[in-house]
């Protein structure tokens, strides 16, 4: 149930303390405030941006959410970026969530990006689109962050985010409805941000996930023996991450899954879930690689490698989420395109700031790339045909 609209709050000091004190905010039981609701999302404005959200951001932020906000009453407001965060994407502790709204507008914009090009081609498979349009990623995020500009983007993207924002708006309908970019779109969005705002709910939620049903690399027991690989300093240097962090991207996996289902039970198109996967997939490996919005103080279009220590190894995150959103069926590599090549940069990155590690890459891990990963690290020249999705 959502009990407040996207009302715009005053930046002031008594605002911040409503959004951050849950004592402070609890002492008045009035509508909206958090003794009234099971918990709050804050979307976040920098200074001087207009102090209306974008529909479309709204609708994302509110389909990510869904899973944890069935039957609860939530609370929706908008907030000062300046007031409540730091240099945070995203935050949460108990009961409430504050994100930026420049992140899930990123998210969309580099969606629509990815779209425009893909329209560009025939041909329909990931594989020939990440060969025509190389470390298309990182373009993607340049367009997303203003670098760099695409007319055909820019056309396309009002008719993308309507359709996607008549999906919140009509939560029962059938995606068979949209056109095939739009079912893309729709779900590239759909999978990028139940890994970004699955990992934060778990903090909302008093470090427990509201989803239940195991990831897929759960049961496969992937998350343990990745989680394995951080105290037996077999591929890097031995650390301890912390568990609710491992934890919450555990609850990122698992809102993939439900994503997944959802997105089967409305009627999505198989080879465009398929492709979105794919997509999502390379999204959620760069951000988790490189920040899920620019670092203050780094040249617009320079993306530097970011190491989070209580996180499990950022190319074991890669790993994770990759396999999560992989083809259930088929003989392709789980992991391939731009998540395996971006899964190599920050093994070899991390390996260059490791002195204790063993460097190890086991084969179980290897089995989860393409075959020409290992022929590259064994001698063979890194071309495209490396981190080729056609087989394993």
């Amino acid at each position: 149930m959502f009990v407040q609209a996207w009302s715009r709050r005053t930046a002031t000091a008594a605002a911040t303390a409503a959004v951050f004190a849950p004592l402070t905010y609890a002492q008045a039981d009035a509508r909206g405030s958090l003794a009234s609701i099971d918990f709050g999302v804050a979307l976040c404005v920098d200074a001087g941006k207009p102090a209306a959200v974008d529909e479309t951001i709204a609708a994302a932020i509110k389909r990510a959410v869904r899973p944890a906000a069935t039957g609860k009453r939530v609370g929706y407001r908008v907030v000062t970026c300046e007031d409540v965060l730091s240099d945070s994407s995203c935050f949460a502790q108990q009961k409430v969530l504050v994100c930026r709204e420049s992140v899930v507008d990123r998210v969309l914009r580099a969606a629509t990006w990815a779209i425009a090009k893909h329209q560009e081609s025939t041909e329909a498979a990931y594989e020939a689109f990440r060969l025509r349009v190389p470390r298309w990623s990182l373009d993607a995020v340049k367009y997303a962050d203003g670098v760099t500009s695409s007319p055909t983007a820019d056309r396309i993207s009002p008719q993308l985010r309507e359709a996607y924002t008549l999906l919140q708006a009509e939560p029962g309908s059938s995606l068979s409805a949209l056109s095939h970019s739009e079912q893309v779109f729709a779900a590239t969005v759909d999978y990028v941000l139940a890994a970004l705002i699955g990992h934060e709910l778990s903090h909302v939620l008093g470090e427990t996930c509201p989803v239940t049903s195991p990831a897929r690399t759960e049961e496969s027991g992937l998350v343990r023996k990745l989680l394995g690989l951080h105290h037996s300093g077999e591929l890097f240097c031995p650390r301890t991450p912390s568990p609710e962090e491992v934890r919450a991207d555990v609850c990122g996996l698992r809102h993939i899954r439900l994503a997944s289902s959802s997105l089967a039970v409305r009627g999505a198109d198989r080879q465009a879930v398929e492709l979105a996967a794919r997509l999502a997939a390379d999204l959620v490996a760069f951000q988790n690689m490189f920040g899920w919005r620019p670092r203050p103080g780094v040249s617009a279009g320079s993306y530097g490698f970011l190491e989070l220590r209580q996180y499990l190894y950022e190319p074991m995150r890669v790993l994770a989420f990759g396999v999560e959103l992989s083809p259930s069926t088929g003989n392709q590599p789980p992991v391939c395109g731009e998540s395996a090549s971006l899964f190599v940069h920050g093994t070899q990155e991390l390996s260059k700031r490791c002195t204790d590690g063993k460097g190890q890459v086991s084969d179980d891990i290897l089995a989860l790339v393409p075959k020409g990963v290992e022929d590259s690290w064994n001698g063979a020249r890194w071309t495209q045909a490396s981190f080729s999705c056609e087989t394993k």
